[in-house]
């Protein structure tokens, strides 16, 4: 779920990124008025914070989640791995003709 939400993010960061420079290069064509791009720049802008904004809260949300389901770590499972490894271990020396 947050690597959909991550992509969603950059999927609307990237055509802002794309909307900004069309803008500029129309704006330096002379297609449209100045202040009509100056508008929609500021437009664009406020969209990237509140963009920010939402990644952020998603991005705390997801992590309150994740604690409070109490996802392991990869740290967690690799401590777990190898206390079966110990434990396998010591049942192969347990075994009757070993």
């Amino acid at each position: 779920m947050f690597t959909l939400l991550k992509n969603a993010v950059y999927v609307g960061l990237g055509i802002a990124y794309e909307a900004k420079g069309r803008l500029a290069l129309l704006a330096e064509t002379g297609k449209q008025h100045q202040s009509e791009a100056e508008k929609i720049f500021t437009f664009l802008e406020s969209g990237e914070k509140i963009e920010t904004e939402l990644k952020q809260k998603g991005e705390d949300i997801c992590k309150r989640v994740f604690q409070s389901v109490r996802i392991p770590s990869r740290s967690d499972i690799d401590r777990l791995e190898k206390g079966l490894s110990d434990l396998a271990g010591v049942v192969q020396g347990m075994r009757p003709g070993k």
